[in-house]
């Protein structure tokens, strides 16, 4: 899952709004809602795709993107 924080963080710091990173992800803006809160996740191409538009460099992608998904899972093993 998303860390919802993180995300929200990348994106004022590049002044992009919701409707942008949807775009930029190359998903409709209710799809990137549902994905920001939690009710989807991002498939690999849409972070991809949004992590460039945000100039993410490859270890930001894990604390963005999968970090809070990995704590999770630890939690049930």
């Amino acid at each position: 899952m998303t860390n919802f924080i993180l995300l929200r963080q990348q994106l004022l710091a590049h002044e992009l709004q919701m409707k942008d990173a949807a775009e930029a992800a190359g998903i409709s803006r209710s799809a990137f809602s549902a994905r920001i809160h939690r009710r989807a996740d991002f498939t690999t191409g849409e972070m991809l795709r949004l992590g460039k538009a945000l100039g993410l460099q490859p270890e930001d992608y894990y604390r963005v993107f999968l970090a809070e998904s990995a704590a999770q899972m630890e939690a049930r093993a």
